[in-house]
């Protein structure tokens, strides 16, 4: 677990995790659709735009099929998104599973790592954490119960 407090380096600190291993493709999850715009955004600042790509619920199905297709072909190395993508994968070759807010509970924590190290190559799940995501995950775990 790392803490997330000062974004710059909060950034440095993903890009360095990504930056480890040089196969396969990594899974950002994020708990809302806007930090994972907002990471997403920030992200494409530092990277080939060309392997990075998000995913979310608001996307039409058109964008979500297109973005699963080529996550499936390995067009996209990286994907940003929230737990609308977790349904969808099935991967062998996912080295690195990031989480950047603290996950809503443990069975959605282990779910999510479990995508990773399919293929037996060593892998990272990362949890990245502060203060305000326990706020966070309380605000959607009781607009789930609604």
């Amino acid at each position: 677990m790392s803490k997330k407090d000062n974004k710059e380096q909060f950034l440095e600190d993903i890009l360095k995790i990504i930056n480890e291993i040089e196969i396969g493709k990594y899974i950002i999850y994020c708990i809302t659709i806007k930090s994972c715009k907002e990471l997403f955004t920030n992200l494409q600042e530092k990277v080939l735009k060309e392997i990075i790509n998000i995913y979310h619920g608001e996307l039409s199905a058109k964008e979500k099929s297109n973005t699963l297709s080529l996550w499936k072909t390995g067009n996209i190395q990286i994907i940003v998104a929230t737990n609308a993508f977790s349904m969808r994968i099935n991967e062998l070759d996912i080295q690195i599973i990031i989480h950047v807010e603290f996950p809503i509970s443990i069975e959605n924590l282990i779910q999510k790592s479990g995508h990773a190290g399919r293929n037996r190559l060593p892998v990272k799940a990362i949890i990245f954490f502060n203060r305000k995501d326990i706020k966070t995950v309380m605000e959607v775990y009781i607009e789930e119960q609604r």
